[in-house]
C-alpha cells in the first residue's frame, strides 16, 4: 500500500522515478543503482535462485502518464531502452559492458518488465545508433512498429 499512496501522488517523470528506485532499494538492498550510458536506472545485483548464484542486470526506463496497456507505448519505451543497451554493447564504458538482462518500464498506472533475450536481436539491425536514446522513438518508426508487433505476442 505504501508504494501506491506514493505513486498516485506522482506528477512528473523524476518523481515516480524517485518511488520506483526506493521500491527498488528496499528489494535489493546491497545494490547500488547508477545510470550507465544516461538510462534511468540499472542495478547489478547476485541473486540465489535453486541454490545457484546468478547475476541479475536491470535497466530501467520511466514516464509519467503514459498508457502501458498501449502497445505502441510499451514499443516506444522499447525502443528508447533498446537504444541503451546498444550502448552496453558497445562496451564504450569498461565498467557496463554487460548488456542487462531485464528491462523495467515504469509509470505512474503500471509497469511492465520483458527479458532483453526478447527485444536482442534487434540489436543488429543497420540503424543509426548514434540518435539520442530519448529521441529514437520519434525518429526510427520503422523499429517503434517491429517491436510494436513482436511486443504483442508476449504481451498478449
Amino acid at each position: 500500500m505504501k508504494f501506491y499512496n506514493q505513486i498516485k501522488k506522482a506528477a512528473i517523470e523524476k518523481e515516480v522515478e524517485i518511488v520506483y528506485k526506493n521500491a527498488l532499494d528496499n528489494a535489493f538492498p546491497n545494490s547500488i543503482l547508477t545510470h550507465p550510458y544516461g538510462c534511468d536506472g540499472f542495478i547489478e545485483q547476485d541473486i540465489i535462485y535453486d541454490e545457484i548464484t546468478k547475476t541479475l542486470r536491470i535497466i530501467m526506463e520511466f514516464k509519467c502518464d503514459k498508457d502501458f496497456n498501449d502497445r505502441l507505448e510499451q514499443a516506444k519505451v522499447i525502443v528508447q531502452v533498446l537504444y541503451y543497451l546498444k550502448r552496453f554493447q558497445c562496451g564504450l564504458d569498461k565498467n557496463y559492458s554487460t548488456i542487462p538482462s531485464i528491462v523495467l518500464a515504469g509509470d505512474k498506472n503500471a509497469c511492465f518488465l520483458i527479458h532483453t533475450k526478447q527485444i536482442g536481436k534487434y540489436l543488429k539491425e543497420n540503424i543509426d545508433w548514434s540518435t539520442a536514446p530519448s529521441k529514437a522513438p520519434q525518429i526510427q518508426l520503422d523499429l517503434v512498429d517491429k517491436m510494436r508487433f513482436l511486443y504483442a505476442d508476449y504481451m498478449g
